[in-house]
């Protein structure tokens, strides 16, 4: 694995408006930034990234530009920036800026020029289409809700804007328009500064013919992220993007590229042929999701963030972030910021901290700054939290419920002010009146407050930032994830060379146990902690708190290559074995998605598990949760139907006819019992097929032993056993299963429907 400095460097994103305010007209600004640069240097920061601070008329704060060369008269003037890069170097650290080229301004010169008239130069620089029937050009909505097309009454066409109306989107099929963008990139690499965060990198290219998105639900627009995020060709794109720009210089490079999977990892940033050196995913984060308001899934947290760790491994580089300016505030979201905030929001920041991959801190976070609940939509700025509150006044919700909803999801939570101290205005501001109300606990949650508190959420990012810095194994070392499937605790190692270390977090209001057996913990190698820690024996059992986390240095640990990491299956023994193992993993990965769906997906679970299964007819479907070890030996034929809870052990081949009806809670046992820990992979063996012929009817409760056969158009009773074959056209029961009697026309009428058989 390449060293260089942006993997070993720590990264603090400032929202320029809410940071600091030096000419006190109640808005932060470039000079503000400057005068806080000896308390980041002081936190142990490598990097400073600043949100947009060009020329704007600040429809979307700043990232609606209108001059990209030059800065936004309520931040200071390009001078207050030199003076700012200057700054930052002579600290010793690097600055980053964002870079927005999927949209401008409609206030932009280019955009100006462009919709004065269908054949002026500029035209094709932006995406401009007729409407249809006296409508849209097609169906699709916008980020911030509404259409994605606003129409130029001057011209009479309609213009594309994946975000807001006020933020056309460029057309990177223009060469020209890419030039004039490689130019004012390379303008900002030649003035110093240390690279880009690139915004909505993702959505730069749009799918071929801007057709209409499927609305089987008749909506007046459907969401559109299949036609422009991460659409086939956006490669060449940034493949140019890289080779006229990035490449030149020493810099950083984040991408923002919502919708990329680990399947794309090596395009967009592998260590050969990525465009980016790191990007922000946001596969454990609901980015866009207005609507939803999920409580925290430690499983669904841990099965995200270590899909990239395996992922990138010696492969690329990822960017680790729990907090941004677009979403709330982790401490109220995910974590409890009324009994458990400085605990919780401690263990929240080490969780993702000690990773593999460059940390960002967002301001504020490093305090605890928590969400707002404001009285009135008034109240707040973002404009697609308006659009959202707005269009569920529309939709019959009422106020009291649309404001609750925004106080859980509105971007506005993370940019209120900075809370410097406990005086007007946090410190932000001697302003009688700031751009945005400052969050009234600044009296207790304050950076002045924490400095000298040694128990201080600051306090304690400042020792995790440091022991980070010292040890070599948490920045370039494997991470693995230990206790995959416990609901409470994430727990993962840290490895290199020599040198190990485990990181244990609580996340969770309950007590709860940290187990491995085979890794000693040793009082003499605490590291760092949340909680008071009283000495102990070597173990391998801690009893954490709620929100209590750890980090303690261990002997290296020597597994046996093939060995599951949680020990709960078998230990593998050769090739085969090894292969067993992977495919094993991978039906666990597959089914944990699938059963964390949401009921109406269900075209996308079918799709999950017809990669799965070694084959699936047409209109079955399976009621999650749904178990099974590997899938692939699974055979289900067309309209089969199982209820939830249905587990199937196929260690050998399962067959399952059509028409096959399996009630809930239902046992399919190829093997005698779940394969022990200690049993070899060789040992599967033993276990025999299972077929299910068509139209079988399997009560509620019922196990299927191996190597039997149901024959068709039969009936087993709930909560049988069946350990001997069943013939064709018969009603069996009980424990063992045995046959009580011929099907009949009744019969077929309960158990399937009239169905012909």
């Amino acid at each position: 694995m390449k060293k260089v400095w942006w993997k070993e460097a720590v990264g603090y994103q400032i929202y320029p408006r809410s940071f600091m305010d030096s000419n006190n007209d109640g808005i932060g600004d470039l000079q503000g930034i400057i005068q806080k640069l000896d308390y980041i240097k002081d936190l142990g920061i490598d990097v400073i990234w600043i949100c947009p601070m060009y020329k704007s008329p600040n429809d979307d704060n700043g990232y609606d530009i209108s001059d990209y060369k030059d800065i936004m008269s309520e931040f200071g003037k390009m001078s207050d920036f030199d003076e700012l890069l200057k700054e930052v170097h002579k600290r010793g650290m690097r600055l980053i800026i964002d870079l927005v080229v999927n949209h401008t301004s409609d206030e932009h010169e280019w955009f100006i020029e462009s919709k004065s008239s269908k054949d002026n130069p500029k035209r094709d620089w932006y995406i401009w289409k007729e409407g249809k029937n006296g409508l849209e050009p097609n169906n699709w909505e916008s980020i911030f809700k509404g259409s994605a097309w606003e129409k130029d009454e001057f011209t009479k066409e309609y213009f594309l804007h994946i975000f807001s109306k006020k933020q056309p989107d460029l057309n990177w099929e223009n060469e020209e328009v890419r030039k004039s963008i490689y130019e004012m990139i390379n303008w900002w690499l030649d003035k110093g500064i240390d690279g880009f965060r690139v915004d909505a990198i993702s959505h730069i290219k749009k799918e071929e013919g801007l057709l209409d998105m499927d609305n089987p639900n008749n909506l007046k627009y459907v969401p559109s992220f299949d036609k422009h995020m991460n659409v086939e060709g956006i490669q060449k794109y940034l493949k140019e993007l890289k080779k006229e720009t990035f490449d030149k210089y020493d810099i950083m490079t984040v991408g923002e590229a919502n919708g990329v999977t680990t399947n794309d990892c090596n395009e967009w940033v592998g260590e050969e042929g990525g465009k980016f050196n790191m990007i922000f995913q946001f596969g454990h984060l609901s980015l866009w999701d207005y609507e939803n308001q999920k409580s925290f899934d430690v499983l669904k947290y841990k099965r995200e963030m270590n899909k990239w760790q395996e992922a990138l491994h010696d492969k690329g580089w990822n960017a680790l972030f729990i907090e941004n300016h677009d979403q709330v505030r982790v401490v109220s979201n995910w974590g409890n910021d009324r009994e458990y905030l400085v605990e919780s929001a401690k263990s929240l920041g080490l969780s993702y901290f000690m990773q593999q991959g460059t940390p960002f801190i967002y301001q504020g976070q490093e305090i605890g700054m928590t969400n707002i609940e404001l009285d009135s939509i008034n109240d707040y700025d973002d404009i697609g939290t308006k659009n959202a509150y707005y269009e569920d006044i529309e939709k019959g919700i009422s106020e009291n419920y649309a404001l609750k909803k925004v106080w859980m999801s509105s971007r506005d939570n993370s940019r209120t002010p900075m809370q410097w101290n406990n005086s007007k205005n946090g410190g932000f501001s001697e302003s009688d009146k700031t751009w945005f109300k400052v969050n009234s606990n600044y009296i207790d949650i304050n950076v002045e407050k924490q400095l000298d508190d040694r128990n201080s959420i600051l306090n304690f990012y400042k020792e995790m930032i440091k022991i980070r810095k010292q040890n070599e194994a948490l920045i370039y070392g494997k991470c693995n994830l230990l206790m995959r499937y416990d609901e409470n605790i994430y727990a993962y190692e840290r490895v290199l060379n020599d040198d190990t270390f485990i990181i244990m977090c609580n996340l969770s209001d309950n007590n709860s146990i940290y187990y491995q057996k085979e890794i000693n913990i040793d009082y003499k190698n605490l590291i760092l902690s949340t909680h008071e820690v009283k000495p102990h024996e070597n173990t391998t059992k801690i009893n954490l708190k709620p929100w209590e986390s750890r980090v303690y240095k261990v002997k290296s640990i020597k597994r046996q290559q093939q060995k599951m990491i949680d020990g709960d299956l078998y230990i593998a023994f050769g090739d085969e074995g090894l292969e067993i193992f992977e495919e094993r993993q991978y039906a666990k990965e597959v089914l944990f998605d699938y059963n964390s769906l949401r009921p109406s997906e269900v075209d996308e679970r079918n799709k999950m598990l017809e990669n799965l299964f070694g084959s699936a007819g047409k209109n079955f479907y399976i009621e999650p949760p749904f178990r099974c070890d590997y899938g692939y030996n699974i055979f289900w034929g067309e309209g089969s139907y199982a209820n939830y809870n249905l587990t199937v052990l196929d260690c050998a081949k399962v067959n399952i006819g059509k028409n096959v009806l399996i009630g809930p809670n239902v046992n399919i046992f190829t093997a005698g019992h779940p394969v022990d820990p200690e049993i070899r992979a060789s040992g599967l063996e033993f276990a025999m097929p299972i077929t299910i012929c068509d139209n079988v009817w399997i009560g509620g409760g019922s196990t299927i032993n191996p190597g039997v056969s149901i024959g068709e158009n039969s009936v087993i009773a709930s909560g049988s056993i069946v350990t001997k074959d069943i013939p064709s056209n018969v009603v069996a029961a009980g424990n063992p299963c045995k046959v009580i009697r011929s099907i009949n026309e009744e019969d077929k009428k309960r158990y399937f429907k009239g169905r012909s058989i």
